[in-house]
């Protein structure tokens, strides 16, 4: 990371008013696959300030030799404001209050399981963006906020429901690269 960044030209931080990007995010470093990704577009309806959308999604599938795989998967959307208060250079600084919500299942017919998990959150980002070279940048950011977890067990026919406040979890560090165009 460090040698790219000395080769790196910085570039021109692109958040005026028409301005757009496509984003990827690659939530929690583990894993930098399909799986457990993230990725939207966001447009500045004024300066330093626009409004976006995040889509994500997840699946897996783990064959045991059993039967029947044993298979996750995971959908959701995410809405949210950003306002850049602060700009020295390539880097800006970025607040982002969001709301989302998630529906994720998981099924192991073997092990007789099947159960559904739906989340809605609220809360906000805060993070730090850096324009590597003209039209693109890499951003990290944290989430703090509220997130309801829903659950229900379809083979005993159970519910259960869950609430979290704060810094939530390995979701909540992010990495993200932008492509912007004007």
């Amino acid at each position: 990371m460090i040698v790219l960044a000395s080769l790196a030209q910085a570039g021109e931080p692109t958040i005026q008013k028409g301005s757009a990007s496509l984003w990827y995010s690659f939530n929690g470093l583990s894993t930098l696959s399909y799986d457990c990704s993230q990725f939207g577009a966001q447009y500045f309806f004024k300066d330093k300030t626009g409004a976006g959308l995040g889509l994500y999604f997840s699946r897996t599938s783990e064959d045991n030799n059993d039967d029947e795989p044993e298979k996750t998967s995971l959908m959701g959307m995410e809405a949210y404001l950003i306002h850049y208060p602060f700009q020295r250079g390539s880097v800006a600084l970025f607040v982002a209050p969001s709301v989302g919500f998630d529906y994720s299942g998981h099924k192991d017919e073997d092990d007789d399981v099947d159960y559904k998990v739906t989340s809605l959150w609220l809360g906000g980002s805060l993070g730090v963006e850096w324009w590597l070279f003209d039209n693109v940048s890499l951003s990290f950011e944290n989430w703090l906020g509220f997130q309801i977890d829903n659950y229900k067990d379809a083979v005993n026919d159970n519910k259960a429901s869950d609430n979290y406040f704060g810094i939530l979890g390995s979701s909540s560090g992010t990495v993200l690269l932008s492509f912007y165009f004007k």
